[in-house]
């Protein structure tokens, strides 16, 4: 990085650093520990979503070892027979909960699961959802959480005006920017 211009222009230290950080948070199953109550915690608090979090005793867990109930059910990417069995306004019934839940996190809390994939989403034996893997969590201060909702409902609204002004308020006003143009 100091001997090369480019290296200096990418800010490859900076980078590295951040990419360290993140495999060290990934490492200490602490922090995914307290990830998990997060998740759990929204998730009880708001009732609304059938989502399953396994229950975790960190009485018996570490910064190297976590241990959680094992969750019954199938990562979607090997449950197809069972997924292929449902309906699909039960399939449907089954994203609209796992957006449902996401969103609410959001909104709501500021805390959600940033790693959803089909090994991380498992099909339950009682028809819900379940969530793993608990290392990669996102966090949103306040603000961002409500122009986000605003962004969102105004979406909902059809308020194209509304959303506008959102998005403007989420990733910040560049100049000479035509606000017109960009709520067409």
């Amino acid at each position: 990085n100091k001997t090369t211009v480019w290296g200096q222009d990418l800010g490859i230290e900076k980078l590295a650093k951040g990419f360290a950080n993140s495999l060290e948070e990934e490492l200490d199953y602490r922090i995914e520990l307290g990830n998990m109550r997060a998740i759990e915690d929204s998730l009880r608090r708001s009732g609304k979503f059938s989502v399953t979090v396994p229950h975790i005793y960190p009485e018996f867990s570490s910064e190297r070892l976590l241990i959680m109930d094992k969750l019954p059910g199938r990562p979607v990417s090997s449950a197809g027979k069972i997924l292929a069995e449902l309906s699909d306004k039960e399939r449907k019934g089954l994203a609209t909960t796992l957006l449902g839940a996401t969103l609410e996190q959001i909104i709501t809390d500021g805390v959600f699961h940033a790693d959803l994939h089909s090994g991380n989403i498992f099909i339950m034996p009682d028809g819900g959802l379940g969530l793993l893997d608990f290392g990669a969590v996102g966090r949103l201060d306040p603000g961002t959480q409500t122009a986000l909702g605003l962004m969102l409902y105004s979406i909902d609204q059809n308020d194209s005006a509304g959303a506008t002004d959102s998005i403007i308020e989420l990733l910040g006003r560049p100049e000479n920017l035509d606000d017109r143009a960009v709520e067409r």
